[in-house]
């Protein structure tokens, strides 16, 4: 299995179906798990010579990273479904968790008191409080229940009586009908039309607000709890819009028989056509756009009509939501890496990474393992452009540094007094000369094949791919990106064919804001288990046990 697969396996853990994911709600096994060890692999032989004896391995050469760029992480989800620290807790054990921090009573609890006070004072009183319902929500959004009658029928289970006593659903609830009619509820769960209300007494507005607020707070909570962890974790970056697709239309329709225009059934989203190359995100909805840690946690991110510029959005996230909630917490003297696809290959993405102190890892040419891109890589490789005043140096069309003599640049970041990223390559050659190309310093002359400095008022004219040291064959670079794939697939498992399921079909989402409320609520719960891991972590490396504390009936 490939490097990319057996990432992703680890990341997403189960994924059974209804029954599965009921038996997984059972008791946790007092007894290890058995495990399964494969025979220890000798690896490869080395060839024999015509003599009989082996001829010596090939030499293997290690990679080497420069000591201002952070090291390549394999990275480790933390709220992993196969690792041991959430095993021990059912869903609706990890909800009470959550509705029990103190970023849960600061944030939501406001919420729900306005929502209860709105309600009429008249009537008999209500048999759930507005806080039970949002962790019935919760819990919706645990299991990656599209429907509450799933996560309803879900929680009848026998299997599920943690779950229930957790949530507080293991007493009987009386509730009227008309006119006044005592109902009596066995099942102790609210009912689909209870939830319905529920959401509708909140709103979309202030339920998206709510679970935004929710998101930054744990994000901050991470960094004040564990920062030398979270400083290192945040320096390398991974930008990628994924399709989220819905089962509306974002087009206006005609009726063919009285020609009236009928409005879209969708609201806020957009429209992607149908390609050879985007197999599975073609159709109606919106782009998730998120800035995700080499440990698959999302530290900011939007939700914009399909179709939109992902590297525009990236670049509005990094100067609004990842400067205030992120860059506030990072260490001033390290420098991070932004690594992204040919999408995020803009010169505004770039220029907002230099400010926050990030080095951009994306190029003009894909890596994609296909003939055009192939091609089309080769083709610039032999492009040939002269610096202006070294006429012994040279750069290739991937802005990669050479002299006559064959002589490399050598990569070298820091960061500056204002927090923003000095980038830049230099060569010296005892035959050729010195040079130094700083990123954001340099443009390409138009048309010659000449690289000139930026003189004032030209920096609107600069070209940023100009002295970043990561270019596209860099040994480094292609280590970031390798890397990135297998993050990606941690997070986006997750969210896929994993535990919260919000990306593995076209969902019912009439509106942007139903997308943003549920993306954001799951990233919220990343975040709260991804806090308990490191605590019980942190615990049981300091002798403190490893078994996680009991969780009290909410």
């Amino acid at each position: 299995m490939s490097q990319r697969g057996q990432r992703g396996k680890g990341s997403r853990g189960s994924t059974g179906s209804a029954k599965a994911a009921a038996g997984a709600l059972a008791s946790a096994p007092a007894g290890s798990t058995p495990s399964t060890t494969a025979p220890a692999s000798t690896g490869p032989t080395a060839p024999a010579s015509p003599g009989g004896v082996p001829a010596p391995a090939e030499r293997q050469t290690r990679l080497r990273v420069a000591q201002s760029f952070p090291q390549p992480d394999k990275g480790d989800v933390p709220y992993a479904e196969c690792r041991a620290e959430i095993k021990e807790r059912t869903p609706g054990e990890w909800v009470a968790h959550i509705v029990s921090t103190q970023a849960w009573k600061d944030v939501m609890g406001p919420v729900f008191a306005e929502v209860d006070a709105e309600r009429p004072i008249k009537g008999p009183s209500r048999s759930y409080g507005s806080e039970e319902l949002e962790k019935a929500f919760l819990f919706q959004r645990m299991i990656g229940a599209e429907f509450w009658y799933q996560a309803r029928d879900l929680l009848e289970t026998r299997a599920s009586a943690r779950c229930r006593d957790a949530l507080g659903f293991d007493r009987p609830r009386r509730r009227f009908g008309s006119p006044k009619r005592q109902i009596k509820n066995d099942r102790r769960l609210p009912s689909r039309t209870t939830m319905r209300r529920h959401l509708e007494a909140i709103g979309l507005d202030r339920h998206v607000a709510a679970y935004k607020l929710l998101h930054s707070r744990f994000v901050a909570d991470g960094f004040k709890e564990f920062p030398e962890e979270m400083r290192e974790e945040a320096r390398a970056v991974n930008w990628d819009g994924t399709a989220v697709l819905s089962r509306y239309s974002s087009d206006e329709r005609v009726d063919r028989v009285t020609g009236e225009i009928k409005p879209a059934t969708m609201k806020g989203g957009g429209y992607m056509p149908d390609r050879d190359d985007n197999h599975g995100k073609s159709g109606h909805g919106f782009t998730l756009v998120a800035a995700v840690t080499s440990n698959g946690m999302p530290l900011a991110a939007r939700l914009v009509p399909l179709a939109t510029n992902e590297a525009k959005v990236a670049t509005a996230i990094m100067r609004e939501e990842f400067k205030r909630d992120v860059a506030t917490y990072l260490d001033p003297t390290k420098v991070g890496v932004m690594k992204g696809d040919a999408g995020y290959n803009a010169r505004g993405f770039r220029m907002a990474a230099h400010s926050i102190g990030y080095v951009p890892n994306t190029h003009h040419v894909s890596h994609a393992d296909r003939e055009r891109s192939k091609n089309r890589a080769a083709k610039t490789k032999a492009s040939v452009y002269r610096i202006n005043g070294k006429p012994n140096w040279k750069l290739n069309g991937h802005n990669e540094l050479s002299c006559r003599c064959g002589t490399r640049g050598k990569k070298d970041a820091h960061r500056r007094a204002d927090g923003s990223v000095s980038a830049s390559v230099a060569g010296w050659c005892k035959s050729c000369g010195s040079v130094s190309l700083v990123a954001g310093q340099w443009r390409k002359a138009q048309k010659t094949n000449l690289v000139v400095k930026v003189l004032p008022g030209e920096e609107h004219r600069a070209d940023w791919k100009i002295g970043n040291p990561l270019t596209f064959n860099d040994p480094l670079s292609k280590k970031y990106g390798s890397e990135r794939f297998g993050h990606g697939e941690g997070f986006h498992g997750a969210l896929a064919a994993g535990r919260f399921k919000l990306l593995d079909k076209p969902k019912w989402y009439s509106d942007i804001r139903q997308a943003e409320r549920d993306f954001f609520s799951v990233f919220s719960i990343m975040h709260a288990l991804g806090l308990e891991q490191r605590r019980i972590a942190r615990d049981s490396a300091a002798g403190g046990g490893g078994s996680p504390p009991a969780l009290a009936a909410a």
